[in-house]
């Protein structure tokens, strides 16, 4: 069996092209799963921020849960979790909601909500007033936090109550 020199080209070509669209196939296929990544991240720390809002707005629109301890006590710890969860995610927190400073500004209501009026109150009723459970993540944060950590966290609690106006929340 002979084969022509056009022949042998067309094979060339035709396995070429056969290549690269398997190559391309993979590098779409890797930057969709980046890109679905980075969505599923987003909506996450969209999701921070409107869980954080809401568990603010119950105590700000709803005065009787001042009126029950357990439900107060619950929501409290809910809003102090989301204060550390603003504070470890505020970079991408900020950029998903599209407000610069949003997670300041949160952490200002929340601390107002609180009545933590500087970050030392804060931390320190962390340990206790807003922990509800005896493995509690509040109490263990400090347990896997840096001492450089926690001075990084106060010093964005001290912007936070620093802040004039808020810019979200």
């Amino acid at each position: 069996m002979r084969f022509t020199l056009t022949q042998i080209l067309t094979t060339v070509l035709v396995v070429a092209l056969g290549l690269a669209l398997v190559g391309s196939q993979f590098r779409h296929k890797r930057r969709i799963a980046a890109l679905e990544h980075a969505l599923y991240q987003a909506r996450k720390d969209i999701a921070i921020a409107e869980y954080g809002s809401a568990s603010c707005q119950l105590l700000e629109f709803r005065p009787h849960f001042y009126d029950d301890p357990s439900s107060l006590r619950f929501l409290n710890h809910e809003i102090a979790r989301s204060i550390l969860m603003h504070w470890e995610r505020e970079a991408a927190i900020d950029a998903a909601v599209d407000t610069p400073g949003h997670s300041k500004a949160f952490a200002k209501r929340a601390l107002g909500l609180l009545e933590c009026t500087t970050p030392d109150d804060f931390v320190r009723e962390l340990r206790s007033r807003f922990s509800i459970y005896p493995d509690d993540e509040l109490v263990s944060w400090f347990s896997r936090s840096s001492p450089g950590d926690l001075l990084n966290f106060k010093a964005f609690l001290r912007a936070a109550l620093g802040l004039n106006e808020p810019a979200g929340g």
